[in-house]
């Protein structure tokens, strides 16, 4: 018995000692990996500090500087990596770190944060600028000479992009804005989209309303890290590979499955006209807890077998405008005081509804900049049309009516009543159920209307039952309620993520001058993230399907974006893109043209 123990111990040791080489290796292989991007970066901190000396202007300079810093931050976040394997650097031994969902998220609060104040400063020094400029400078000289008939010439008429002189008599135009006729003046052949500019002045302007505009959305996305509320974007309703089965679709009579809606217990369900589109209606359901709801009976129980044989990709999905609970009533007469501005049950900040946003700081002479942490200009509550290119109807602007009473006040947003529900399926196999689902409400596809995902996944006994059929679905809330139900149904999504990057195949950039890229991904209901590899050791995560980057040395190189599902239940997707940086040196210069600001005029007539 002991001769086998000892045989045992040592096949163990044998084993451990083929391993742990092994082990080892990969160590070092990340060591090195980790190693040589902090070297890669050193050398970009380095290039950037170069850069910084030859004193840049002060919005190009702000925007190198913010690089490395961002640089620093990589080479720190390597250094803790290293510590880890290797132990801490010299110096680093007390450093300690936020990790996790939160260092990410402080991470991108920061990056927010900085983006915002750059912006700012840009803004501020673009007022001045915009202030001291005359407001009659043109952008573009007409051409001097040329031969009877060119571009330029007397009788012929301007090159392309150089602005006519206007004719004898003829109504000056508006100041900034391309004369009639011209591309992108009003009742120009050809012309799309607003008149563009023709001044210096008014070209600024422009940027500056752009860059407002820039600034709004920074706003909006720093107060959701703060917040804690993030609001996914969601593929369009009707592509093929999420194979939708639709069980209510707004309308009762006609539901090819022979819907009819009715009570359960002591709760009760009615047709009702707001719906998700013109046309179409909607379910409003009174709840009173687990066990009083509604019940949609089908006459002609639907297939479901395709959407339970893959229930880690499949979903119960509803549409449902909530309501938000009761506040206490504010003022002398509710007893207490009432809630500060942007808190639930207040009114929020802004204009009153249906008034016209004017955008931030573009008064003349000289836009006004907005503060950080102001308030982003309110999106429109309803308009426009969906995915599928249906007109979309409003959300009820009143909660529903009370049983027996008359209409609530209008809906103020906030937390819903109803936080939770209770659904259960009836199927030819017996019921499968989902018991205390907390959704997202401010998970919002068509304007006031929550989409609720329930993975099928999520019911009780799916795996051991397998349905082919559904009979009936029952639906409750956690609570006395009511709620407008305007879509059911079910899907399976099998959409690979496809990001694809806008633009050229290959970009042209310039050292020290920020470059922006922007995709597109198909995804279908997964909710993803992008990764950036911008080709030069740095790199950038975001939630949103853009991101900017400054190179500090010039090259060629390869930008890789990859996105990928938050949830890990599809493969990621990627594309690459070619970006090609100058030298600052080689930015080419437009030669003044004699006779505008700075360059000797022609000469006058010999005395």
């Amino acid at each position: 018995m002991a001769t086998r123990m000892v045989r045992v111990l040592i096949a163990a040791v044998a084993v451990l000692a083929a391993v742990l080489p092994v082990l080892a290796q990969a160590e070092d292989a990340k060591v090195k990996e980790l190693q040589d991007q902090k070297a890669q970066l050193q050398k970009n901190i380095e290039a950037a500090e170069q850069l910084l000396a030859t004193n840049p202007p002060q919005a190009q300079k702000e925007k190198i500087q913010a690089q490395v810093n961002k640089f620093k931050e990589k080479v720190a976040a390597i250094d803790a990596e290293l510590a880890k394997l290797v132990g801490p650097a010299p110096g680093q031994e007390k450093e300690s770190a936020v990790k996790g969902p939160d260092a990410k998220k402080l991470k991108e609060i920061r990056d927010v944060e900085r983006q915002i104040k750059a912006l700012l400063q840009i803004l501020q020094a673009r007022a001045a600028e915009i202030a001291k400029t005359p407001p009659d400078l043109l952008l573009e000289q007409p051409a001097v000479g040329g031969a009877p008939g060119a571009p330029g010439a007397p009788g012929a008429p301007p090159a392309p992009g150089v602005v006519a002189p206007p004719e004898p008599g003829a109504a000056p135009p508006e100041p900034g804005m391309a004369a009639p006729g011209q591309p992108g003046a009003p009742g120009a052949e050809g012309a799309g989209g607003p008149p563009q500019p023709t001044t210096v002045r008014g070209k600024l302007e422009q940027d500056q309303k752009a860059d407002l505009a820039k600034l709004a959305k920074l706003q909006a996305r720093l107060a959701e890290l703060k917040s804690g509320k993030v609001i996914d974007p969601l593929a369009a309703d009707n592509i093929p590979e999420l194979h939708p089965l639709v069980l209510y679709g707004g309308k009762v009579e006609g539901n090819p499955h022979g819907l009819k809606v009715g009570a359960w217990g002591s709760g009760t369900v009615s047709e009702a006209e707001e719906g998700l589109a013109e046309g179409i209606g909607s379910l409003l359901v009174y709840t009173d807890g687990y066990y009083r709801g509604a019940r949609f009976d089908f006459a002609t129980p639907p297939e479901v077998e395709s959407y339970f044989e893959r229930p880690e990709l499949s979903y119960l999905q509803m549409d449902i405008v909530f309501f938000a609970k009761p506040q206490p009533a504010a003022g002398p007469a509710g007893g207490g005081e009432a809630p500060p501005e942007g808190a639930p049950g207040a009114m929020p900040p802004g204009p009153p509804p249906g008034a016209e946003a004017q955008p931030p700081g573009m008064a003349a002479p000289a836009p006004a900049i907005p503060e950080p942490g102001m308030a982003p200009p309110p999106v429109p509550a309803a308009g426009g049309v969906d995915a599928a290119g249906n007109p979309i109807a409003p959300p009820p602007e009143a909660g529903p009516p009370p049983e027996g009473g008359q209409a609530p006040p209008a809906q103020v947003k906030g937390p819903p009543a109803t936080r939770s529900l209770r659904i259960i399926l009836d199927t030819d196999r017996g019921p499968v159920v989902v018991e205390d689902f907390y959704f997202d409400y401010a998970y919002e596809v068509h304007p006031g209307w929550t989409r609720v995902f329930v993975p099928i996944k999520s019911f009780i006994l799916v795996n051991e039952r397998k349905p082919s059929k559904l009979n009936r679905l029952r639906l409750f809330g956690d609570t006395k309620d009511a709620f407008y139900v305007g879509q059911v149904r079910l899907v399976t999504d099998e959409v690979p993520i496809r990001p694809q990057l806008l633009g050229p195949a290959a970009v042209d950039a310039v050292v020290g001058q920020e470059i922006k890229l922007e995709c597109v991904v198909e995804a279908g209901l997964s909710v993803v993230d992008y990764v950036w590899e911008w080709g030069d050791g740095d790199s950038d995560e975001t939630d949103e399907p853009l991101a900017t980057h400054l190179y500090v040395k010039a090259g060629e190189y390869q930008v890789k974006l990859t996105a990928r599902d938050k949830d890990k239940l599809k493969e990621p997707g990627s594309t690459t893109v070619t970006v090609k940086v100058k030298p600052f040196a080689e930015i080419p210069r437009q030669p003044a043209q004699p006779g505008q600001p700075g360059q000797p005029g022609p000469p006058g007539p010999p005395r």
